[in-house]
């Protein structure tokens, strides 16, 4: 009976360590990030939507003019714009170009579309700005520039957004990725790099290794005028897109 008394003593305090330890580890874990049961709980209940939404980091390319052998290439003026196709003239035929919409087939199984997209200017951060009783929020979590245009506010949302939730995450982390949710079939796809030169800055999203290239691509000029191109075919290239992007001017 000793002998089992004794046991049960050694049971009892080897929990009784457990426990403290565990208490103690939930301690330091709180010290260090107060946010920790709520970004837990966040994170059993929504692992396969984070799963499922998983994304690249956001590169930021500045754009410049590849080397191409310039023949026949030729100028268009559309929605205020100037901008090359480097394509032989003599292969492109204009399949539609009227209204916010111009369509080019290029040859070799390629086509440029670009669409005056100024109507829709600011329309997300519009929105945010004229809902009042919430902008105090909005800047609080996303700050004041964010705020200031759709582009600076894609901009932060890619750059800002959380790969991962951990112990370290915190509500704040989290209200961005819920954010960046949101509005991320609006604004970007999951692998979206940020783009700019002198003349415009925008996003670009492409699918460059599968058999049939894309390329889509929202630029704001330098009045935050938004334009949408997308560029599409077997044969495309990234050097075609950047000597599109490179060579457009705006008009105003």
């Amino acid at each position: 009976m000793v002998k089992k008394d004794k046991g049960f003593k050694v049971i009892g305090l080897g929990l009784a360590i457990l426990v403290g330890l565990i208490c103690t580890l939930g301690i330091i874990l709180f010290i260090i990030n107060p946010d920790i049961c709520y970004v837990m709980n966040y994170k059993i209940h929504n692992q396969k939507t984070m799963e499922r939404e998983s994304y690249v980091m956001p590169q930021t390319k500045k754009i410049t003019k590849p080397i191409l052998k310039e023949e026949n290439f030729i100028d268009f003026m559309r929605f205020n714009l100037k901008f090359t196709l480097p394509f032989d003239k003599s292969n492109i035929s204009v399949v539609k170009d009227i209204g916010d919409t111009f369509i080019a087939n290029c040859g070799n199984d390629i086509i440029v579309m670009i669409r005056d997209d100024r109507s829709s200017n600011e329309m997300v951060t519009k929105g945010l700005i004229e809902d009042k009783p919430n902008l105090k929020k909005y800047q609080k979590l996303v700050g004041v520039k964010p705020l200031e245009s759709d582009f600076e506010f894609t901009k932060f949302l890619l750059e800002k957004r959380s790969k991962k939730i951990d112990f370290y995450s915190t509500k704040k982390d989290i209200a961005i990725n819920e954010l960046a949710s949101v509005y991320g079939e609006i604004l970007f796809s999951k692998n979206t790099d940020i783009i700019y030169n002198s003349e415009i800055k925008g996003f670009e999203s492409s699918s460059k290794d599968s058999i049939r290239k894309e390329f889509s691509l929202s630029i704001y000029d330098n009045r935050k005028n938004n334009y949408l191109i997308f560029v599409a075919g077997n044969n495309a290239t990234q050097e075609e897109v950047d000597y599109i992007l490179s060579s457009i001017q705006s008009l105003n």
